[in-house]
Formats: C-alpha cells, structure tokens, sequence
C-alpha cells in the first residue's frame, strides 16, 4: 500500500466492508426481483429455487472476502515500512469484520423461505 494514493489506499483498507455492504445490496435486490419473477414457487433438489439463488450470490461474496484476504496475507510479508504492516493488517481485520457481517446477512437464507 502506498501513501502516494491514500484514497486508493483507503478503498482498499475498507474492502471488506465495501463488499459486505454489496451483498446485503445484492441479495436483497434478487430476493425482491425473484420474489416479483415468482422464483419462489420454482425448486431444485427440493429447494426453492430462488434459496438457490440467493445462496450461490451469497458464497460468491464470501469468496470475494477469502480472496481479498489472501492476497492482503501474502502482502503483509512484502510489507517493509511499519505504517505499511499495520494498514495490511487493519485491512485483514476489516475483512474478517465484513465477512461475519457477511454472515448475519445473507444466514437467514439458509434458514428461512423466500418470500413467505
């Protein structure tokens, strides 16, 4: 991370963040447009299709989030500067803090069904 780009340097430490806010943007968008669609009354496997649906959106997300950490993780070795360690780190906790976001959000997928 650089200090030439602090405004690059401050998306990318809330890009954990950034994506958790996306997905609650996201699922609920599909959940009202498939809901409006009537996914609801379609299955898969004995699954409503629009659970499948919302539940493929939600683990692309949480990919998203395990990518951005790796990376930033494999950073933090390269990082010289101490400045530089603690933004890498911060970020790293940023993302860990969207990802259980992540998960508060888009668990009553799993659980409950779309539009009841």
């Amino acid at each position: 991370m650089s200090h030439a780009r602090p405004l690059r340097t401050i998306a990318l430490t809330a890009v954990g963040l950034i994506i958790w806010s996306i997905c609650f943007v996201v699922l609920y968008a599909a959940l009202s447009l498939g809901c409006a669609a009537g996914l609801h009354e379609w299955s898969l496997f004995g699954v409503r299709a629009l659970n499948v649906i919302l539940g493929c959106l939600w683990l692309v997300h949480f990919g998203l989030l395990g990518s951005a950490f790796l990376v930033l993780w494999r950073t933090q070795r390269q990082a010289q500067a101490a400045s530089e360690r603690f933004l890498v780190r911060l970020t790293c906790m940023l993302i860990v803090v969207g990802s259980a976001a992540t998960l508060w959000v888009g668990f009553p997928v799993l659980l409950l069904p779309a539009c009841a």
